[in-house]
């Protein structure tokens, strides 16, 4: 804070400054389009504030550092040159305040290599503008810095900062961290690179949750350095949960010193600690540490004791006597680095290459200990040939960079300006950026500045004042035969981003109440909120940060740590499971025997067992079985919205095809044997085609189709993760989103009632011939898969374990595809290739051949006789041809027939009969032949070699065969011949 003498001095100053302007004074300038102010440590300063020595680190390689950082600025934006003129501070308020005034009037700045020309005249005495003849032309704003860097310390900052306050020019300090610089009110156009001391209470706050250690003692002397960092360090704190058991005040009396410290370090002694050692933040600068370090040696409570140390007295070295007593403190100072590049950079400057820098002869001399001609006095002449490196004593100062932030900062501002006001491709400052530049433009756009600098860290402005927090964290230990202070972490950014090796550092924790076990959670007393007793959580709880039991979400669990959430491992059936290797087993040899059916169908489809059956229809069938099976691998595949909407779709449809098939198949077989007169079996035999029934099938099986796309798109299938808990253990299933409600029942509403008018229907047909009598088969099929169904239904609802889900939507799939396969398959199958005696029109239209089970011998007489056959077929007069008994009305039609072996057109004389073997003998006979009616009486037996005998087998008891002799019209049919007239 500025005294009212400082005041009145600024005021002196600036008077006699602006009257009297300075000549003469040293100073480093690069000339540009605009000017920043520089202000440096260039000499140490003397006790009575003269220039002393010079120096290199703080003063020199500071400066050097900001010529340059703008030199590599203007190679990279050529469009606006930034000049800087750099004044010496020696460390004194006093002289720097004297150089500053300068900044803002530069009358006696000789610019090295921009002189005024005869192009530029003044128009107002404030901007020089070119001739008006060019007035769009760029301008040079020479007569003032439009911004200063600097200066190094706080003490000076706050005397600059005052003073540039008052002509609006923006400052930015490099090294100046005084919390009191943070207040914008009395400071609104300072801002620095390094970050405020209030952000170093954040960093010991930060160490002290690193470590676990919430119970400590503070130390802070009385100070305002040390209070506010305390109360600061304190607030934070216990904004943590971190507590204070103690909490000391130093003083340091003029007489009694030592024994203050051993008060003070007997009180430390009496906190304890159930971990260990107690942890002490120590806050006062580097006298009073080193006093107390001395009073616990003293006192043998070395062991004791963990200390935290600040800025104020970290770096230091001890007396080896203490150096025990301070080994294994932690502090935090700022963070240290080498500014990449600036090594390079300064080793190749020589005081013939250096022309800006006019302290930099005396700074070579002074490191090579050498002088130049003319200042040569003991004989040791500097040649300038030397060059600077490690093995002649240089060294970087391991802070420059914050120097290149200040420069970056103002150069960033800077050439936004000139974007804004200028554009693009304008060189030099315009005419509407010369008459807008002000401090306060330049101020927003500092605000606004933020770049990558050049340790890789962001950087911007802190609260518009202050730098990013970037400290180091050291520690004081043994390295070799001595102590050293060694980096094991540092701090960076606003939020605290900052890494700590902890493997090096094997300290106990310090705690009020030992820590809970895992899965219990804190209940802090209300009277000491370091201390707490402890409670378990259940085992779907986890222990949060504020060390509450909290309850897991969906598809999680507590971790083995019992302090976060882990997601479950997703279950879900898939191809390696032993439940899906039998299933997809099975499948795979069904639809083999499906291929191997469809190859023996298409061998064998002119026999009359394959076209009794219909092609067709039982290749649509066979597609419905193959389905099926292939739905298993669809089944056993991990849930997706894809697979979930296969599952949806497949499960509806395999059945459908299946029993849409069967009914159609039925259906036409029981029509064309149901026909009696002519009028209802044309009405019958309608649409009895095989092009009509697949179309028919088809169209039944588009009605599940049509519905399952519309749910389809009104309810997009999709996977979802399920919880259930079993043996106290939380699973985590992935199913898709039907298998959790009845969803799937609607797919199978329709397939249900095909099943139905199947059993309908394959009851209506069971008096038709053997070849197309399938009643018990069918209702066999259907009634397996209806049990199915009962067993499939509880099983799949009652449980959520997703395997038997899954097992139960493939079994009952893989049942009914094998039901249908072996009984209206592979019987037909066996009897094609084992049976080939059964496989003839005779055979297929008996209602006793192929009624016996698979290893029945050939019919005798009692099946023949008992099961007379309702239809009767018209063959040659042949003795070689079996008899064929007939009964009823016969009708002669001749007529081609199709692939199943029934008439095509309106029926007629072997409508069914006929069709397979009669029609085709009528159709050689009488290939003009007009309709007839045939009276059964017409038909009379004629026996060879005795008598015949109605009703008997084709042997009767003497061995004689009977042929029947069939009449047209009272005419026998063997003495007709052929007439053309018939049409």
């Amino acid at each position: 804070m500025l005294t009212s003498r400082n005041k009145f001095g600024v005021f002196v100053i600036t008077l006699c400054v602006l009257v009297y302007p300075t000549f003469g004074r040293l100073r480093a300038n690069i000339s540009g389009d605009v000017v920043l102010g520089g202000l440096f440590p260039i000499h140490r300063g003397t006790d009575d504030g003269q220039c002393g020595d010079i120096q290199e680190q703080d003063g020199i390689q500071t400066l050097e550092t900001a010529i340059w950082t703008l030199q590599q600025t203007n190679k990279e934006h050529e469009n606006l040159k930034i000049g800087i003129v750099a004044m010496d501070t020696c460390e004194s308020d006093t002289i720097a305040l004297e150089n500053a005034l300068e900044f803002v009037s530069m009358d006696g700045v000789n610019f090295d290599s921009d002189p005024v020309d005869s192009d530029f005249v003044c128009r107002d005495g404030s901007l020089p503008y070119r001739n008006p003849s060019s007035s769009t032309g760029p301008v040079r704003m020479g007569n003032r810095a439009v911004g200063v860097v600097g200066a190094a310390f706080s003490q000076v900052s706050i005397a600059v900062a005052s003073f540039l306050r008052l002509f609006k020019v923006p400052q930015i300090s490099y090294w100046s961290t005084s919390p009191e610089l943070s207040d914008q009110d009395r400071f609104s156009y300072f801002k620095r690179t390094v970050p405020s001391d209030a952000f170093q209470a954040r960093v010991i706050v930060n160490i002290l949750l690193q470590m676990e250690w919430r119970y400590v003692v503070a130390l802070y002397e009385m100070t305002s350095y040390g209070s506010n960092l305390y109360f600061e360090t304190k607030r934070l704190a216990e904004e943590e949960g971190i507590c204070f058991g103690l909490a000391e005040k130093i003083t340091a009396p003029k007489d009694g010193i030592d024994e203050e410290m051993e008060q003070l370090a007997y009180r430390i002694s009496n906190v304890k600690n159930t971990h260990g050692k107690v942890v002490v933040i120590l806050i006062t600068h580097y006298g009073l540490a080193k006093a107390l370090f001395e009073a616990v040696d003293r006192k043998s409570l070395a062991d004791t004791v963990h200390w935290i140390g600040v800025d104020a007295w970290a770096g230091r070295q001890f007396d080896e006597s203490i150096q025990k007593v301070v080994g294994g403190a932690i502090a935090v100072q700022p963070l240290a680095r080498k500014l990449e590049g600036f090594d390079g950079y300064f080793t190749s400057l020589t005081p013939a290459t250096n022309t800006w820098n006019p302290w930099f002869r005396d700074y070579w001399e002074d490191h090579f200990k050498c002088k130049f001609q003319g200042n040569d006095t003991d004989g040791n002449s500097c040649t300038g040939k030397e060059r600077l490196g490690p093995d002649n004593g240089y060294e970087q100062l391991q802070s420059l960079y914050y120097v290149r932030d200040a420069i970056q900062a103002f150069a960033g501002a800077l050439h936004q300006i000139h974007l804004d006001t200028c554009g693009l491709y304008y060189r030099g400052i315009c005419p509407n950026m010369a008459s807008r530049l002000s401090g306060d433009l330049l101020l927003s756009a500092l605000d606004d500045v933020n770049f990558t600098d050049p340790l890789g860290f962001p950087f911007h402005f802190i609260n518009g004042t202050d730098g990013p927090p970037r400290y180091s964290i050291t520690i004081y230990r043994k390295v070799g035969n001595k102590f050293q202070w060694q980096e094991v972490g540092n701090y960076t950014g606003l939020e605290g981003h900052y890494r700590f090796d902890l493997q090096d550092l094997p300290f106990n924790k310090s705690v009020c109440s030992s820590r809970c076990a895992i899965g219990q959670e804190r209940r802090v007393l209300a009277s000491r909120p370091c201390c707490w007793y402890c409670k378990d959580c259940t085992k779907d709880q986890y222990v949060s940060k504020d060390h509450t039991c909290e309850t897991c979400p969906q598809s999680t669990s507590p971790n083995n740590f019992r302090n976060a959430c882990s997601p479950l491992p997703t279950e879900f059936v898939s191809f390696d499971d032993s439940i899906a290797i039998a299933a997809s087993v099975f499948s795979s040899i069904g639809i083999v025997l499906c291929v191997f059916v469809f190859v023996i169908y298409i061998r064998y489809r002119a026999t009359p067992i394959v076209k009794a059956s219909g092609i067709e229809l039982s290749f649509v069938l066979l597609a419905g079985i193959v389905l099926s099976y292939g739905a298993t691998f669809i089944f056993v595949t991990k849930p997706s919205s894809v697979v979930c909407g296969f599952r949806r779709a497949l499960l509806g449809i395999c059945y459908t095809v299946c029993y849409a098939t069967i009914l159609i198949k039925t259906n036409r077989i029981y029509r064309i044997f149901s026909m009696k007169e002519r009028v209802k079996s044309i009405k019958m035999k309608r649409f009895t085609s095989s092009r009509s029934s697949l179309v028919i099938t088809l169209l039944l099986c588009a009605i599940e189709v049509v519905a399952i796309v519309v749910w389809l798109i009104f309810d997009p299938p999709k996977a979802v993760n399920m919880d259930y808990i079993t043996d106290d253990v939380v699973h985590n299933i992935l199913v898709c989103h039907d298998s959790m409600d009845f969803s799937y029942i609607g797919v199978l509403i329709y397939p249900f009632l095909l099943m139905l008018l199947c059993i309908v229907y394959a009851v209506k047909t069971r008096k038709t011939p053997d070849g197309y009598n399938e009643t018990k088969f069918i209702t066999f099929c259907c009634s397996s898969t209806v049990i199915v169904w009962i067993a499939f239904i509880p099983t799949y609802f009652s449980t959520s374990n997703s395997f038997l889900r899954v097992a139960s939507l493939t079994i009952s799939l893989l049942v009914n595809a094998t039901v249908i396969l072996s009984l209206l398959f592979l019987r037909k199958i066996y009897f094609v290739l084992f049976r080939p005696m059964k496989n003839t029109r005779e055979k297929v239209m008996s209602r006793a051949s192929l009624s016996h089970d698979l290893g029945d011998k050939e019919s005798n007489y009692s099946n023949a006789h008992t099961r007379p056959v309702s239809m009767c077929s018209i063959s040659k007069l042949d003795p070689k041809e079996p008899e064929r008994p007939a009964n009823g009305i016969i009708k002669a039609e001749v007529k081609r027939m199709d692939s199943e072996g029934f008439s095509t057109s309106t029926p007629g004389l072997g409508s069914l009969g006929m069709s397979l073997n009669g029609s085709q003998i009528l159709a050689e006979a009488l290939p003009r032949m007009r309709e007839y009616t045939l009276d059964p009486m017409d038909i009379t037996p004629h026996v060879h070699g005795g008598s015949a005998d109605p009703g008997h087998s084709r042997l009767n008891t003497e061995g004689q065969q009977v042929i029947p002799e069939i009449k047209l019209n009272g005419v026998p049919l063997s003495t007709i011949k052929p007439n053309k007239a018939f049409s």
